[in-house]
């Protein structure tokens, strides 16, 4: 066991993710094993409905919200919301004190998850207007950065973005792909990722896919990103964050030392900490953008 993790983590830093998710016919009855697995009791109003097809929770907060942000889950682009999600995005909602739009989109391959953000992010906005964020861990982060970018080419405003430890380039050139035994995630389960995730192709929207292709990242929304030390996605995290300022972003990068990849399932007070940081950035953005 690796004794720089945090010492609250060392137990749940033993899990690695199980490659034969990998396999459809299994990733399709664990999917469904999810599903039946209960959910925490909400403590904030809670709707679950449909937005042009897609499925989504909303979470509600008990005052006047000041702003709207879509959420989008990880687990390899193959796996449905872990029950832990819900959690952690009702305390976005509360201590934010905005509307959390938690989406169930289409899983691999692309385009579909993007096109299930897409049709969600065309409904809200035909329908309010409230400041606008988006936000997503792992695969998730991956979504809301393509999203982020689509909103920029389609001139859709938005408040910010918020990218927990992002899958973000199909290649892969991090130099944190080179560490060994990370725990939760590795080299291997990625490269299996991103094969059956960009099976069709790019389509002519390589950053859609891969948001690290993109070339223009001027005029960006205000940027929050999170990566782990122990993790092999953190150097692209990292790197991403120095393109958003170096475009004149406003962007805000955090190194969690001693932490990995999902380590948030772990939902002990440190993590606590970390997730009402994650909140204040988020009301502060959403604070800024309508003042």
């Amino acid at each position: 066991m690796n004794t720089q993790i945090c010492n609250p983590y060392r137990k749940t830093a033993c899990f690695r993710f199980p490659s034969i998710l990998f396999n459809e016919t299994i990733a399709k009855q664990a999917n469904r094993f999810i599903d039946r697995m209960p959910k925490p009791i909400p403590k904030a109003p809670m709707i679950e409905m449909k937005m042009n097809g897609v499925k989504v929770t909303i979470f509600k907060p008990k005052t006047r919200p000041n702003g709207i942000l879509l959420y989008f889950h990880g687990g390899a682009f193959l796996c449905k919301a872990a029950p832990y999600l819900y959690e952690i995005i009702e305390q976005y909602c509360l201590q934010a004190n905005c509307v959390v739009v938690f989406v169930d989109y289409a899983l691999e391959p692309f385009p579909s998850p993007l096109l299930d953000a897409i049709q969600v992010l065309d409904y809200i906005t035909e329908r309010s207007d409230l400041p606008l964020g988006v936000a997503g861990d792992s695969a998730g982060g991956c979504i809301a950065a393509a999203l982020a970018l689509y909103c920029h080419n389609h001139n859709i405003p938005l408040a910010l973005q918020m990218l927990i430890y992002p899958v973000l380039d199909r290649k892969m050139r991090g130099e944190s792909f080179q560490m060994k035994k990370t725990p939760s995630w590795n080299t291997k389960a990625n490269a299996k990722m991103w094969a059956r995730y960009s099976k069709n192709g790019d389509l002519g929207t390589p950053s859609y896919l891969s948001p690290m292709e993109e070339k223009n990242m001027v005029n960006l929304p205000k940027t929050i990103i999170e990566v782990e030390q122990f993790d092999v996605l953190k150097d692209d995290g990292i790197e991403y964050g120095k393109w958003l300022y170096d475009a004149g972003v406003d962007v805000h990068t955090y190194l969690n030392k001693g932490l990995y990849h999902c380590f948030d399932a772990n939902l002990n007070p440190y993590t606590r900490q970390i997730i009402a940081r994650r909140a204040k950035r988020i009301k502060e953005a959403f604070e800024a953008y309508k003042a």
